[in-house]
Parts: structure tokens; C-alpha cells; sequence
């Protein structure tokens, strides 16, 4: 921590180089990787003036200076003053000639960096940042020519990111972590990282992608698991690219013994590395020049050995494992595998492994020994099969050019891929397993209610007060009351301390202005609200008293204190430890941050690293340990449970918990689940937090689904869909968002009819919270007109944000009088959700099939409040439909792409355009018709349904619940092929139609629904109720 501090007061030197001088870069890698992120100019260059030679003699040096000129050319480019005279004493220079005149017609510009961070922080993760809930992250930028080297994979023309990126990544992070071995285990790739091409004439393509590193902030955990995310410009979410766990420092990795490569080489056969180049790229995978790390190599069936080394014109510089380096390492167990019968010419991708592990850093040259696993799957009739594998695993083991140890990769996996299935795994790796299952569920025309939950009152009447919770713990109400009070002046004696230390002087009399006293101490523009604060607490205190708008100093430096103790913080604080033994945990945090309050203010302490560092009591200890927050979770955990004490024995119970962080409630509500009938969903706005949370909850046999979600979004943009809960969970969450309104309104929108919000908050303003949590931007983020000067607001405030929310039943737990109760910790809030869930008003526009469906669809729509524009075909003989209030009826040729885009761009902007509906595949001959009308009942279904999805391109409408394509016995499912039925068959072009424009037009969300084809007449109301309250599910047959 001593060379952490050190590196920060270069930071606050303003220090633009630093040159570390010694035989080899040590320190300044370290230096790149700690730099403080908040430095107003970033990482300086780091430059070593000497390199140490490669230990292998047979290497041939890059740089015969020792790596000194490339240092001078840093110490250049960083702006140094360079006596280059020196460089180059002793040595000669001649002419050459150049051509003059472009024989070639080949570009020679030397690319500019387009990662705008380039020369901050690691060269492979980037800057590094630190949450204030503790996680590790790194941010860097990824583009298809840079880094360089990215440009010499490819995998079916397409440029994809080498699995041996999230490794060398991994292997970097462990080792800055502490000393080796450094440990990746099970390491799974989710989904590829694929990046697009720039034109080389025109330019235009080449977009990057921003890469986030994020590693979990539970220090005290021996494997600390980790995410690697990317998103590209424009693009609303991350896309998950591949999770696993790190640790370093491990006694527990099995040792290799020695290799003797040439015992090894003479039972293997001597393999030419260009052949095996050119073979891979006959495959599907072109390995540009980067890639070549094979220098020579040895093999047989199921066995190779290979020596490696990076290509010259590879940067390798502070990079602990080159991903090249271990991508060979991969090359090496695909030699493995091509030697026996079991590849065969198949591509196959990384998949994941079981455990990576490094000594330390790793030399540019050295020894991989790889064998193929083999499969015990492949048996019997199997084993026959001329078919390559799906999976392939093995092993591979790493050694210097001596053959002494230097790691391992085990149970390295790869699985076989496909042109189109790469090409749509942009989306994910599940497509690599993608199968059509059609999942059974019960058709009703409603939504289900959670109306079998226990009213808030019947609740309330039942739980037992915070004080009994903290008297289990042996935690007197009184004493908890007096800590609490003692807290409150321990953080006024730091407040003034702070001030004063600051230049503030008081003078009896003098009047005070929160603005022009903040100036005047140099307070940052970003605690302006809390130096507002500060000051009502000083007021609170005595030493300031209220007046027009600012304050009065009551208590100037020559007059006694309000309180003497308020003259000695530190005193203060080291009585209290004495006086609260329970209370350790809430100390500890304020006697922290309240030394640190002033540096805090005038922006040269970090509040993040402060509170979430290892150094002493931090944040995560009052949230884990604390005996008042353990008991108020489980408060939480007893309310749940009295709550669903009524759940059906045929009913699951559905429970979402927002921003559920380290699972502190997660772990108190779980066990009062019944495991084997609930849907739990796990829901954070970082998804650093999953893996540790699987990893915690997994014995809890209850199936837990993690997800992403910004509650002060709207859930349905992100997937979530709506009334799906019968509870919402919230854990000292709510308090820290924007707009607490627009929070609990996205609250009710995910709960199903009578579903319960349960929430743990805190009622009543604490000072010590101000100085501690306080000093976080977040705390400071409300601008909803419940709250003006608090994030905690009030029981008055949380009745009337809940009830404008269009909650009912608000109680709160934990005391008898939650108005004038002194309140011990937070409170449980208990609120119920509307009873009836009535569809959003909005317009719907449907193409009008000739079998009257869509009249009827059409009436039930406007029945339930919705504006529907019935459009029928020009020239349609039938009769027309009857009058309904709310239904309006238009005429076009169905197949016409511009009378599609006029009729769209004439709708009036409100009510808003909820969706489109193509019913025009119902209309056809039936199983019976020949092979003409078939034909035409094709060309009919597809060309009105291009028609009219062109048609909403071109007029640049959005409908917010997508565009429906309606079949009727287009899918065959087991019912169809038992009850001998079949409809108009002609509809399943539409099926291919719909997932095409799923990945063409993804933004107008299609959706197919196939009605039942033993239903002459298709049931309206079940088709109104999928269109307005329809789920995630996007193909979908009723049967």
C-alpha cells in the first residue's frame, strides 16, 4: 500500500514520464496497472531503460541495444528532450535508394490508434476503475485492426477475437492481484467476440467495441470470479462474452514434472508448421502472420509438441501472457487433433476450460506438450461414425526451451462450429446449440394474479419488531438507541474538524452561505449538495443556527461548544469503540471516512476507494456483519415468508429482487422459499455479481435465473416482461435512485395483478450514513419531488410516492409507530400492487385476413380500450364489417409497399402505435389444395407480409409491441400429428420470413403466433390477451 501511495502523489505531482531504471521493466508495468483513474491527464508513459535479453541462447536479440532505444524512442514521443548524437555514437549510416514510383499500388500509412485510452493503464485491459460496491474493473477498446494482430484471425472471412484474449486477460489481472501462480478456472466462453472490418477504400466499417474487464470486489474470497463484457457505438446493453474464476498465489496447483524433450520428440513425427498453417486455412480458420508462433513441431495421433515464439513485429511489452502466446498454445492441441480421425477437416472453436495456471509472467519462446483427451463418448456404434465430434477436450502444459515448468491448461474444450452458426452467434454461443423446443404452457385469457399473498396488514400484525430482532443478537434497544445518538456526534466533531481544517473561521455572528463558503474551502462542484448538508448538520449540532435561507454562526472559536466532545474527534471515537462493542462495524466505517472528509471535499481522496478499499472496517463489513443490518434482513426474510404462508400447492411463486449487489438479502430470503415451487430471479444493474451469487446460492436448490436490469429503466425495453412477479424485492436500493416515482412505477409494472412490493429501507436520516455513504456521488442523485434534501425519505413521503405509483396497503415493519418510533435500522416496507392490470391505451393496425378473424380480433381490441385501424383489401366483395366504437376500417392492395407506407405515415401520432398484426396467411385452400393454389397461397402470405414490413421501414414507425405475423397449422407439433388436423400450410413461409427479419429488423420485434388448426373459428379473446400482455417469447402456437 506504501508504493500505491507513492504512485498517487506522483499522480497529484502532475508527473507526464517515468523512466524506470534498472536490467528489466519490474515496477513500471505495476506503476500503468495502479495509476489513479481520477488523474486529470491519465497514465503518464512508462518507459524501462533496459529489457533482459531472452534466456534462451538460441533466441535471437530484437533489439541488440537491450531494449535502450526503444526506450529513447518513448522518452521521444512522451515530449523528453533527446540527445540523439549519443544513441547513435560509434555507428555508420549510408544512403538507399527507394523506388519512385508505386509498383505495387499497396498503402504504407502507418495507422493511427483509433482506442482513445491507448497509452493509459495495461496494454491489454486498459484503465483501470473501482465501483463503490468494491468490484475491479478495466476498460479498454477493441477494433479489428487494433490491436494489430487482431487483423490476422479470421473464422469464415468473419474477424473474431482469439479465446486466448480472455485468458491473457485473466492471467494479468491475478498476477497484479499478488504473487504466482496465477489461476483461471473454469472459464467459459458465452458467446464470441466478433468485430467488423474497416473498407479498405472507402473507410467506412471498422467500428469498435468498448471491452470491460469487471472482476468481483469480495477481496476475502480465495477465487475471485470475473465477467468480460463488450458493446459496441449505438448498441443499448453489454453482450456477456465469457466468465470465469481467478486466484493467485495458490498452494494448491499440482506441480509438472521436468520434460525431456528429446525423449519426448522420438516417439512423435517432425510436423512442417507452414503445412499446418495452409491446412487451417483450408478449413474456414486464416491465421495471418501474427498468429505463426509455431516454430517447429512434433506429432502423433492424439499427442504433439511444438516450441513457440511471438513474431518479431509483436509487442509483447508489460503483457503477462500474450494472448498470441496462448492462442499457439491452442494451435499446438489442434496439431493434437488433426492427427487423428476424430477432426477430419471440422472448425472448432474454444469453448472453455477447466484450469489455466501460470508460474508468473511467461518468456516470448517456449515449449507446449498437448494430448487429446479421449472421448468416452464416442463408443460403440458411435465410435464407427464417420462424423466428427461435437466436442473435443484436452490438455496442454507449458515448459521453458529447457524444459523446466512454467504452467498448464487443462481440460481445454472446443466445440465444432458451423458457417451459419457463427455468423448468428452474434447474438450468443447458444446459437452453436440452438434446437427448436416447443415448451408447454396453460392458455388463459389472463394474466395470473397474485391475489394468494398475505395482505401487508395481516403481515405487519404478525412480525416482530427490529428491537426483538437485535435482542436475538444480544443487542440491547437502548444500547442500539444510544450508539445511533453517539454516532450522531462523533460525525458532528468530524464535520467540524473538516471545516476548520479546511481554513473555515468561525466568528460569533458571521452569517454563512452554503455557496460562498464552499468556494471559499475549495469544495469540489461534485459535493455540493453534500456540503449542504454538512452545514444543517453543524446547525443540528449547535454551532450554526438557521437564518433566510443560510446560516448564523451560533458558536464562534473563542466560545464554548455546544458539546466539548465535539473538540476532540479522535478522543470521541476511541471511547465510543470502548462504550459499543456492537456497534464496531458502523464505527469502523465513519472513523474512516471522517479523518478523510476534508481531502474527500476538495476532491484528493477518492470516496470509492476509501470506503470499498482493504485497509480496515469498510463498507462491505456493515452490510455483511453488522448486527442491526443482519437483523433487519431478517426482518425482510420473515415478512417474505409470512407473506406467501397462503401459496397453492399447485402454484410456483415468481420473485424478482432488484439490485440484489452481494446477495446479503438474497441469503436471507432464500430459505423461506419452497424450493421446489419458485422462480427466482436475481437482478443487479452490474453483472460482476452473478458469478460470485451462482457460485453462493447453488446449494439452495431453488432455480435462480440472473439477470441485468436498471430499474430506473423501463423494464419491458430490457426484456423483462411485465406483470410477471407475484413479488419485488428491494434491499437499500430504492433510496439510490434518480426519480423514486418513476422507480416504484417501473416496481409495479413487473408485479402481476396483487403482487407485493417488499423493500428495505431507511427511514430517517443519519448523520454517520452522510459521512460514509454520504460521500458518494450516488446518494446525492435524487430529483424527484419526494425527496429535496435527504436520499432517505420519510413514512409521509413513501405513502405518497407509493400511492401515486398506484400501490395500496403501505405498512411499515420493524416499529409500532413508524411516525414518531425511534427507528433502530431500516424498515421493512410492505405495499401492494393494483388488483386489476388494464392494458396501456395505444392503436393497433391489422392486415385483415377475409375469414372475418380480424373483425373479431379487431372488436375485442377496442373492447378493451385499444384504437384499431382495420385494413382490408382493395376490391374485397365481401361485406363489410359491422360499426364498432373504436375500430376504423381502411382499404389497400395488400401487396403494395408504398400504399403500406402512406397508410402509416398519415396515423396520428396518439394514441402511440402498439403494433401490427398480418392476418392474411389465414386465408388460403387449406391441406387440399394443389400444387398451383399452394403456390399462390405462398406467394400471397409472403408478398403482403414483405409488403407490409417494408412498408414500416419506409415510414419509420416504431411499434412498441412489435409486428405480429398470425398463421393457423403452419407448425406441425405432436397434437397436430395425433388428432390427424392440419390448416393452411402455406403460413410456415412466414415462420422463416419472421425469424429473417428478427435479425434484419430486430427493432420492429416480430412475432409469429400459430393458432390451432382443429379451431374453425380462432378464439379472439386468447389472441388479444397474447398481443396485449405478451411475454418474451416470440414464436408461439396455441393448441
Amino acid at each position: 500500500m506504501a508504493f500505491r501511495a507513492s504512485v498517487e502523489t506522483l499522480a497529484e505531482m502532475g508527473v507526464d514520464a517515468i523512466v524506470e531504471i534498472g536490467p528489466h521493466a519490474v515496477l513500471g508495468p505495476v506503476v500503468s496497472m495502479i495509476w489513479p483513474a481520477s488523474a486529470p491527464a491519465g497514465s503518464p508513459p512508462v518507459l524501462a531503460s533496459l529489457r533482459r535479453p531472452p534466456r534462451d541462447a538460441e533466441e535471437p536479440p530484437i533489439d541488440t541495444s537491450g531494449g535502450f532505444t526503444e526506450a529513447v524512442a518513448g522518452a521521444w514521443e512522451a515530449g523528453l528532450d533527446i540527445e540523439f548524437e549519443g544513441v547513435f555514437a560509434g555507428e555508420e549510416r549510408r544512403r538507399i535508394t527507394l523506388p519512385g514510383y508505386p509498383f505495387q499500388r499497396i498503402q504504407h500509412w502507418v495507422r493511427t490508434s483509433k482506442r482513445r485510452h491507448k497509452d493509459d493503464g495495461h496494454p491489454l485491459l486498459g484503465v483501470r476503475h473501482e465501483s463503490p460496491r468494491g468490484e475491479v474493473m478495466f476498460e479498454t477498446e477493441v477494433f479489428a485492426s487494433d490491436p494489430a494482430w487482431l487483423l490476422d484471425h479470421l473464422v469464415y472471412e468473419q474477424v473474431v477475437v482469439p479465446g486466448g484474449l480472455h485468458g491473457g486477460m485473466a492471467v494479468s489481472v491475478a498476477l497484479s492481484h499478488g504473487d504466482g501462480p496465477a489461476v483461471v478456472d473454469e472459464l467459459q466462453i458465452y458467446s464470441p467476440l466478433m468485430l467488423d472490418e474497416e473498407d479498405p477504400e472507402s473507410g467506412a466499417g471498422g467500428g469498435g467495441r468498448t471491452l470491460q474487464f469487471v472482476l468481483d470486489g469480495s477481496d476475502d474470497l480465495a477465487e475471485r470470479p470475473f465477467e468480460i463484457f463488450t458493446k459496441g457505438e449505438g448498441e443499448e446493453g453489454w453482450t456477456l462474452h465469457a466468465g470465469g474464476r481467478l486466484s493467485s498465489g495458490r498452494s494448491d496447483v499440482e506441480p509438472l514434472p521436468p520434460l525431456d524433450p528429446e525423449a519426448l520428440k522420438a516417439g512423435l513425427t517432425p510436423q512442417d508448421p507452414v503445412e499446418f498453417y495452409a491446412m487451417r486455412s483450408a478449413t474456414g480458420i486464416y491465421l495471418g502472420p501474427s498468429y505463426h508462433t509455431i516454430e517447429s513441431a512434433w506429432a502423433t495421433e492424439g499427442e504433439s509438441l511444438a516450441t513457440l515464439a511471438l513474431n518479431d513485429s509483436v509487442d509483447a511489452t508489460g503483457m503477462e501472457l500474450h494472448p498470441l502466446l496462448l492462442d499457439g498454445c491452442f494451435q499446438v492441441l489442434s496439431l493434437a487433433r488433426h492427427h487423428t480421425v476424430s477432426e477430419q477437416g471440422a472448425v472448432y472453436m474454444p469453448f472453455g476450460w477447466q484450469r489455466l495456471w501460470v508460474a508468473g509472467p511467461m518468456p516470448s519462446r517456449l515449449l507446449c506438450h498437448a494430448t487429446v483427451r479421449t472421448s468416452g463418448e464416442r463408443n460403440g456404434a458411435d465410435a464407427a461414425s464417420s462424423e466428427p465430434p461435437e466436442v473435443v477436450t484436452g490438455d496442454v502444459r507449458f515448459y521453458s526451451t529447457d524444459g523446466a515448468p512454467l504452467g498448464g491448461l487443462f481440460g481445454f474444450t472446443v466445440k465444432r462450429a458451423t458457417r451459419g452458426a457463427l455468423l448468428s452467434a452474434r447474438a450468443g454461443m447458444k446459437d452453436l446449440l440452438y434446437e427448436v423446443a416447443w415448451r408447454e404452457q396453460p392458455l388463459d385469457a389472463s394474466v395470473p394474479a397474485a391475489d394468494f399473498l398475505a395482505s401487508p396488514a395481516t403481515v405487519a400484525g404478525q412480525s416482530r419488531t427490529l428491537a426483538e430482532h437485535l435482542a436475538e443478537r444480544d443487542v440491547d434497544a437502548a444500547d442500539r438507541v444510544t450508539l445511533l445518538r453517539d454516532l450522531e456526534r462523533l460525525s458532528q466533531a468530524y464535520v467540524l474538524s473538516a471545516l476548520e481544517g479546511m481554513g473555515w473561521q468561525r466568528r460569533a455572528g458571521a452569517e454563512v452561505s452554503s455557496e460562498d463558503l464552499r468556494r471559499e474551502l475549495n469544495v469540489v462542484d461534485e459535493h455540493r449538495r453534500l456540503f449542504h448538508r454538512l452545514l444543517a448538520i453543524l446547525s443540528e449540532a449547535g454551532i450554526l443556527s438557521p437564518s433566510d435561507g443560510g446560516y448564523v454562526v451560533a458558536a464562534g472559536a473563542s466560545d464554548p461548544l455546544p458539546n466539548e466532545a465535539l473538540a476532540d474527534p479522535e478522543g470521541l471515537a476511541e471511547r465510543l469503540r470502548d462504550k459499543h462493542p456492537h456497534g464496531s462495524n458502523e464505527l469502523g466505517l465513519l472513523c474512516r471516512c471522517g479523518p478523510a472528509l476534508a481531502a474527500v471535499l476538495q476532491g484528493s481522496t477518492d470516496p470509492m476507494t476509501l470506503m470499498f478499499s482493504d485497509e480496515g472496517p469498510g463498507a462491505a463489513g456493515v452490510y455483511l456483519q453488522a448486527p442491526a443490518n443482519r437483523s433487519a434482513n431478517r426482518m425482510l426474510g420473515d415478512a417474505v415468508e409470512a407473506a406467501i404462508s397462503g401459496l397453492p400447492e399447485d402454484r410456483r411463486l415468481r420473485v424478482l429482487e432488484v439490485g440484489a449487489g452481494t446477495g446479503s438479502a438474497t441469503e436471507a430470503v432464500l430459505p423461506r422459499l419452497p424450493a421446489d415451487r419458485v422462480d427466482y430471479t436475481f437482478t443487479d444493474i452490474s453483472a460482476g455479481f452473478f458469478s460470485q451469487a451462482e457460485e453462493r446460492f447453488a446449494a439452495a436448490g431453488a432455480p435462480i435465473e440472473y439477470r441485468r436490469l436498471d430499474i430506473e429503466a423501463d423494464p419491458a425495453a430490457q426484456g423483462f416482461d411485465a406483470h410477471a412477479w407475484d413479488l419485488v424485492i428491494a434491499a437499500n436500493v430504492l433510496h439510490a435512485t434518480r426519480d423514486l416515482g418513476e422507480t416504484l412505477s417501473h416496481c409495479r409494472d413487473l408485479l402481476a395483478p396483487s403482487g407485493q412490493l417488499v423493500a428495505l429501507e431507511g427511514l430517517r436520516h443519519r448523520t454517520w450514513q452522510d459521512l460514509t455513504f454520504g460521500l458518494l456521488d450516488g446518494w446525492w442523485r435524487f430529483t424527484d419531488i419526494y425527496r429535496t434534501e435527504h436520499a432517505f425519505a420519510r413514512p409521509p413521503e413513501w405513502r405518497r410516492a407509493l400511492g401515486d405509483a398506484g400501490f395500496s396497503d403501505v405498512e411499515f415493519l420493524g416499529t409500532r409507530d413508524p411516525d414518531t418510533d425511534e427507528h433502530l435500522s431500516s424498515s421493512v416496507i410492505l405495499a401492494r400492487g393494483p388488483a386489476e392490470v388494464a392494458p396501456a391505451p395505444g392503436a393497433w393496425v391489422l392486415a385483415a385476413d377475409g375469414d372475418g378473424t380480424a373483425e373479431q380480433l379487431a372488436a375485442e381490441l377496442a373492447s378493451r380500450d385499444q384504437t384499431v385501424l382495420l385494413v382490408r383489401a382493395e376490391g374485397d366483395a365481401s361485406s363489410p364489417p359491422p360499426e364498432v366504437p373504436g375500430v376504423t376500417t381502411a382499404a389497400l392492395e395488400p401487396s403494395d409497399r408504398e400504399a403500406w407506407r402512406s397508410l402509416l405515415e398519415e396515423l396520428p401520432e396518439e394514441p402511440p402505435l402498439r403494433g401490427l398484426v398480418h392476418l392474411l396467411a389465414l386465408e388460403g385452400h387449406g391441406a387440399s389444395a394443389s400444387t398451383d393454389e399452394m403456390a399462390a397461397d405462398v406467394t400471397h402470405a409472403a408478398s403482403t407480409a414483405l409488403a407490409l414490413a417494408q412498408g414500416v421501414i419506409d415510414a419509420g414507425v416504431g411499434p412498441t409491441e412489435g409486428v405480429w405475423f398470425v398463421t393457423r397449422g403452419a407448425q406441425v407439433l405432436e397434437p397436430d400429428l395425433l388428432g390427424r388436423t392440419s390448416g393452411e400450410l402455406a403460413g410456415a413461409a412466414l415462420w422463416g420470413f419472421g425469424k429473417t427479419m428478427s435479425w434484419e429488423a430486430s427493432h420492429l420485434q416480430p412475432k409469429l403466433i400459430d393458432l390451432d388448426p382443429s379451431q374453425e373459428t380462432p378464439a379472439a379473446p386468447e389472441l388479444a390477451q397474447e398481443l396485449l400482455f405478451a411475454d418474451s417469447e416470440t414464436l408461439i402456437a396455441h393448441r
